[in-house]
């Protein structure tokens, strides 16, 4: 197998592993999820106290707790969503029709739309939890900046100034 075929096949599996680690968090009761959470805010003011101390207090912590859920939870989860599942495209779509940055960052944006409504459905279904149109619109904004910064940055690859080294050495 050629190495360009590997690397566009973990491209792949991280981008499958990142969306189904958004699917299956979906499922999770409430509860649970909120133990979760509070592991991850609990250990996070730790480390703000430490570079900041005092900076989360008994006073503000709840809207600590909010703030990581969204930031954290929510929008980078589903930025870094984007940039592996627009990356996956890209890679599959390459040698096809739909060469495109256009065409590609679209498939990625209806993938986007359609995970963050999807994981916020599911948990309208699931006790202790609750889907917010607040939430899917954090989760498509990250995914959205995620899918712009990895068809930048593909575009910019692109770029005949950045290959110009190689066709002067041809």
């Amino acid at each position: 197998m050629k190495k360009r075929n590997v690397y566009k096949w973990i491209i792949f599996g991280v981008a499958i592993a990142t969306n189904l680690f958004i699917l299956v968090n979906s499922f999770i009761f409430g509860d649970a999820s909120n133990v979760e959470s509070s592991a991850i805010t609990s250990s996070a003011a730790s480390v703000v106290n430490n570079i900041v101390p005092g900076a989360v207090t008994k006073g503000n912590y709840e809207s600590f707790v909010v703030f990581i859920r969204k930031t954290i939870g929510h929008f980078a989860l589903f930025g870094f969503s984007g940039v592996v599942s627009t990356w996956a495209i890209y890679l599959f779509a390459r040698f096809s029709k739909f060469n495109y940055f256009i065409h590609f960052g679209c498939l990625s944006l209806l993938f986007g739309i359609a995970l963050s409504w999807l994981t916020e459905f599911i948990q309208l279904f699931v006790p202790g939890r609750s889907g917010s149109v607040a939430d899917v619109m954090i989760d498509f904004v990250g995914y959205f900046i995620g899918d712009l910064l990895m068809i930048f940055v593909l575009f910019l690859a692109k770029k005949p100034i950045f290959h110009k080294e190689e066709k002067q050495e041809k």
